[in-house]
């Protein structure tokens, strides 16, 4: 009988062994496993940090655009102030000019019209008249 308890101590030993080995090799395979899920969700984090970085470049890229259209438009809005300012100015200086000038057509206008009454006829008769009189 010991030669068949030694046969199958040594089956239980070997079964052991067996399983022992197919136990390993479970759990590698396991962290086998576990270690391409763990790849593919840095793969695609990597992936979404470089999605992230170009999203970054282009929106600074946009924002160096923007802020040169912005200082653009702040010289045009200021050159167009001062031009509107110029404008107003030599428009108030004409309009005062107008008025100058039909304050001293209305001047001289009384000055002829005092002198014509004072001077002689034949004098008043030979002064230059103008289109509206003849």
């Amino acid at each position: 009988m010991p030669k068949e308890s030694g046969v199958s101590a040594v089956a239980v030993v070997a079964a052991f062994a067996v399983l022992a080995v197919a136990g390993t090799g479970f759990l590698a395979w396991q962290s086998t496993e576990q270690l391409g899920r763990a790849q593919t969700e840095l793969d695609a984090a990597k992936s979404g940090l470089n999605k992230a970085r170009a999203d970054l470049r282009q929106a600074t890229q946009d924002l160096a655009v923007a802020s040169k259209d912005a200082k653009e438009l702040k010289l045009a809005t200021e050159r167009l102030t001062a031009e509107r300012d110029a404008v107003r100015a030599a428009l108030e200086n004409v309009q005062a000019t107008g008025v100058r000038l039909r304050a001293e057509a209305a001047l001289a206008r009384e000055q002829i019209s005092y002198l014509s009454a004072r001077a002689p006829k034949d004098v008043v008769k030979g002064m230059p008249r103008t289109a509206a009189a003849k």
